[in-house]
């Protein structure tokens, strides 16, 4: 294939690489109707009435079963319907009560027990090719499941099946992985040869098409049939044409120049509404191109910022910025009413125009401004609390977990040293200094140092006793001092 189907898998190569159990006959239960019995197989015949007798009876590898006093039956290759017609025979020469009518006296059933095995030739494009023993009730599937699957150059539209030299059987694997379709996987017999060939023609697909693959096309297949085995078209696809990139025939190719050629094939609308793939005729090695449409939306109007549920809406006819906001949940507090933006977009040379909006200053106002939204538009509400600078303040020294924090209004010593864990063994509670910023600065003076008194309640984790572990010969007002307030951008500093 092209370089172009590197990513892309051969169809109904793989199911047989998956361990399943899925081509293995069923061996429990009763035989179908239409099996033949054969060497290798266990019957049961059971008689009641006059005579209650039961019999286990093995086939012969001649084809033979014995009955006790009827004798000797050939049954290879009978039903069990066919085997009971003779058996009404047979039977009915030892035991006067048997006979088909309602008053027979001594009744018979005969039954599979167990059923023996073939041994089939699998050969070609199989991974283990070979003679194979399998349950006489094994079929085409089975044989090859039990090969191992088929190779990627298998053929797998035209399996064959050959007994006593003549093909007596095609086995098509997509009738049975498209279709669910069985009737020519046939049972296999005693020196059956399945043969798989070599593959024919071959077509990728791929794109906006629910099953991109390497597929395997009959003689008569085109176009049409090939969408239909990848399982139609997406949802997304683009339905106006199919693009076939096309290895040029040999006769036609030229000493210089690219050898690839891109047809499209146009497609079309039926009755009602039905996309019409034509007849196209595919060649081996065409890759065909399924495309999508653009990603590109309409009728939408965008919000983001500081409502409940910012995201994108659909636009409504007439719709206007406070229902926008209504669908979004409303403004959350701390909205900057001074100026929202909408983002409008030039459809002539792909541009953005800001308009701005004034919003109303509560929920209960009446709004000044309420323009039309326009599709494509992107409105921004605007909060507050992020045009605000941060202040900090800092704490460093002998406290647990130095650092800076967020200053607010309020915030006192004990509280910054708080949010530090507290002071750690031996620092010196009679008190801290702080770097501050002086009211004036003209003269140049970045900042003053002042001392805060502090006392033992600033020691909020103590020993067992309640006492405060610190240096020995220090002494430190046990409790009273006023508190300290910590102005903007200070930087306390907890002495040893």
């Amino acid at each position: 294939m092209t370089r172009a189907d590197t990513t892309l898998t051969v169809f109904g190569v793989d199911v047989f690489r998956r361990t399943t159990t899925q081509f293995l006959p069923l061996l429990s239960g009763p035989v179908p109707a239409d099996y033949r019995l054969g060497p290798g197989d266990q019957l049961v015949l059971i008689l009641t009435g006059d005579v209650e007798l039961a019999y286990t009876l093995p086939v012969t590898r001649e084809g033979f079963i014995l009955i006790p006093q009827a004798g000797q039956i050939f049954l290879s290759n009978l039903t069990l319907d066919q085997l009971r017609n003779v058996l009404y025979t047979r039977l009915g020469r030892v035991y006067s009560g048997v006979g088909r009518g309602a008053g027979a006296t001594t009744r018979f059933d005969i039954t599979v027990a167990s059923v023996g095995a073939v041994q089939v030739y699998v050969v070609g494009e199989v991974n283990q090719p070979g003679a194979y023993q399998v349950s006489s009730l094994g079929t085409v599937l089975t044989s090859l499941y039990a090969a191992g699957g088929v190779t990627e150059r298998a053929n797998t539209r035209r399996i064959e099946v050959r007994r006593a030299g003549n093909a007596v059987a095609t086995f098509d694997l997509y009738d049975y992985l498209l279709r669910g379709d069985t009737r020519n996987d046939i049972r296999m017999q005693t020196g059956d040869v399945v043969f798989v060939g070599l593959r024919g023609t071959r077509v990728s697909v791929r794109g906006a098409v629910i099953r991109p693959a390497v597929y395997e096309l009959t003689e008569r297949e085109t176009l049409a049939d090939l969408i239909q085995a990848s399982g139609g078209f997406r949802p997304e696809a683009s339905l106006q044409r199919i693009s076939v990139e096309r290895i040029v025939p040999p006769e036609q190719r030229t000493a210089e120049g690219p050898q690839r050629v891109v047809v499209d094939v146009p497609l079309t609308q039926g009755a009602g509404g039905r996309v019409v793939v034509p007849p196209f005729a595919l060649q081996d090695g065409d890759v065909v191109s399924v495309g999508a449409i653009s990603g590109a939306r309409r009728n939408f109007v965008q919000i983001r910022g500081n409502v409940y549920q910012p995201g994108t809406f659909s636009l409504e006819p007439g719709m206007r910025f406070s229902r926008l906001v209504q669908l979004a949940g409303g403004f959350q507090p701390a909205t900057y009413a001074g100026r929202a933006h909408i983002e409008r977009l030039n459809l002539a040379d792909s541009t953005r125009t800001v308009i701005p909006v004034e919003l109303p200053r509560d929920s209960a106002a009446p709004w000044p401004q309420d323009l039309a939204l326009e599709d494509y538009d992107i409105v921004t509400v605007y909060d507050r609390t992020d045009m605000r600078v941060g202040i900090y303040v800092a704490i460093a020294g002998m406290v647990t977990r130095p650092g800076r924090f967020s200053w607010r209004e309020g915030m006192t010593l004990r509280d910054l040293v708080l949010m530090a864990r507290g002071p750690r063994i031996g620092a010196d509670l009679r008190e801290a200094e702080i770097a501050r910023l002086p009211a004036d600065r003209s003269q140049g003076q970045m900042a003053t140092t002042v001392r805060m008194p502090m006392d033992s309640t600033y020691l909020f984790d103590r020993d067992s006793l309640g006492r405060y572990i610190g240096p020995p010969g220090l002494t430190f007002q046990a409790s009273g001092t006023p508190e300290v307030p910590i102005e903007p951008h200070d930087n306390v500093l907890i002495l040893r």
